[in-house]
């Protein structure tokens, strides 16, 4: 079983790494290493807004232009936020990849990857309506909810679990038949 020093070490390492596999203990470790580390940056932004609007004399909340906010927020307050942009963009990709590797390593199939991977994006980037279409919120909530889920399952299941489902596993018995 690999430790949580380990995780956090597999996690940078494999960067970029989308064809391998990742295992439960690899992905929830890492996923509690996320959790921690966001959990103390919020605490840090908040801290730093706090301090970085109260050295101010006035607070201005209008503004016009995008040049008049920046003009008027404190330079730290601006570093910090680019600093956590860029924070965010580097974990970005290791955990994309980390979340493909440890769908591969339940038994899905490539197809099966892709699809689920695809479902996840869409279902997070949906923009949700104004308020006077209750039916499609109940739509948009409810595939989020079922798309998590799905995630949620397949990130629990044992290491090639779904090998052998039709349609969505790798079906090692099929494979080794056309070799």
């Amino acid at each position: 079983m690999i430790t949580m020093t380990q995780s956090f070490k597999n996690f940078w390492k494999n960067y970029f790494n989308f064809t391998g596999t990742a295992t439960r203990s690899e992905y929830w470790w890492m996923a509690l290493w996320a959790l921690i580390i966001s959990i103390i940056w919020f605490i840090a932004t908040i801290i730093i807004i706090i301090f970085s609007l109260a050295s101010q004399d006035k607070v201005n909340i209008k503004f016009n232009t995008f040049a008049e906010f920046i003009h008027n927020t404190p330079s730290t307050l601006i570093v910090w936020c680019l600093l956590s942009l860029l924070i965010l963009l580097a974990f970005v990709i290791p955990l994309l990849s980390l979340t493909v590797r440890r769908y591969r390593d339940s038994g899905l199939n490539e197809v099966s990857v892709l699809l689920l991977f695809a479902l996840t994006l869409i279902s997070s980037w949906i923009t949700s309506p104004n308020d006077s279409q209750n039916t499609f919120f109940s739509i948009y909530f409810s595939t989020i909810g079922i798309v998590s889920i799905i995630e949620l399952i397949v990130t629990i299941l044992p290491t090639q679990q779904l090998a052998n489902t039709k349609v969505i596993g790798k079906n090692k018995s099929y494979q080794n038949s056309e070799l």
